[in-house]
């Protein structure tokens, strides 16, 4: 079953249908996910380079040896680019932590922590929004900030009570609707009045990076692989508020000899002696007993000092958990 097919089923469906057809989309598109994994570690796993290949060792060391390439290639620190002129997400070159599902980057890179900036999306669109001050004539921007406030502050309650869904499958729809897709129509009714208020909010945001981002635009007009310009735009306008925070916390950490770090979307990876060293050293004035912090508590602080540092970077106030 495909998410196409998903969406000719006949919508005399109970709400319990509805919901069990909603989760059955999302498990197949994990199983691409899962695939898509598999297909990035046999990139590493069968690439053999011809001098191990003509080596005369046994099939047995030969595997061994392999096996060490893999593991020393996964932990390196890999290179990044931009896939446009102006600041944006930065993609990792090859096969490394960014490109690995969350259940094989803790597999594969042990002694690290993922630290990752909670609802990432809503934090930095609902600050800009406030930002922008447009004279709002006919309330069409209150309207907008107050649903954006909503999924900044509450969302993991819309999931729960509005959606009927666990978080990580809510918080998917609600960030697909707002960028661009269609409300899926296999929801409750107040779900989808919720998700339509999430659409224009989201036809404002893009309506937002046209007019800051003229020249942009007309590129991404002029490229005809991407279909959606103004959608494509409005992503790059969050991608690039996103960035600067990025920047902001990779400053830090480039202040040490760090043992493992990847850069991710919306946070880092990075080795638990790194963080530690931060910690100490930054900390240290005002947290006089930090060595002595149980690694629980290592992690609260280092999390609130990342905050800090975005705040005083950017101005933009966010939060940082550990993603488990």
């Amino acid at each position: 079953t495909s998410p196409s097919q998903m969406a000719r089923i006949p919508q005399e469906l109970s709400t319990e249908e509805k919901v069990l057809v909603t989760k059955l989309a999302d498990v197949i598109e994990k199983r691409e996910s899962f695939f898509n994994n598999i297909h990035a570690l046999e990139e590493v796993l069968f690439e053999e380079d011809a001098t191990q290949a003509m080596s005369s060792q046994s099939p047995a060391k030969k595997r061994r040896r392999r096996k060490s390439s893999v593991k020393h290639k996964l932990i390196q620190n890999p290179t990044y680019n931009r896939r446009t002129p102006w600041p944006t997400r930065m993609y990792v070159n090859g096969v490394a932590a960014q490109t690995l599902d969350q259940a094989l980057q803790t597999e594969c890179f042990p002694g690290t922590g993922d630290f990752d900036i909670v609802n990432s999306l809503f934090e930095f669109v609902s600050q800009a929004i406030k930002l922008l001050d447009v004279k709002d004539i006919s309330n069409i921007v209150g309207d907008v900030t107050t649903t954006v406030e909503k999924l900044r502050t509450e969302r993991e309650s819309i999931c729960a009570n509005l959606l009927k869904m666990p978080l990580r499958e809510g918080k998917s729809i609600l960030c697909s609707v707002f960028l661009g897709q269609s409300t899926p129509t296999l929801l409750p009714l107040d779900a989808q009045r919720f998700l339509y208020s999430v659409e224009r909010a989201g036809r404002f945001w893009r309506w937002a990076a046209i007019t800051m981002m003229r020249s942009e635009f007309e590129l991404l007009r002029g490229d005809k692989s991407i279909s959606w310009p103004e959608a494509s735009l409005a992503s790059h306008l969050y991608f690039g508020i996103e960035n600067s925070a990025l920047c902001a916390i990779q400053e830090l950490v480039f202040e040490f000899s760090f043992n493992n770090m990847s850069l991710h979307h919306d946070g880092l990876r990075l080795d638990y002696k790194t963080m530690q060293a931060i910690c100490v050293k930054h900390l240290l004035d005002d947290t006089p007993g930090v060595a002595e912090l149980t690694s629980e508590e290592l992690v609260e602080q280092f999390c609130a000092l990342l905050s800090r540092i975005v705040h005083e970077k950017t101005g933009y106030i966010v939060r940082f958990r550990e993603k488990k």
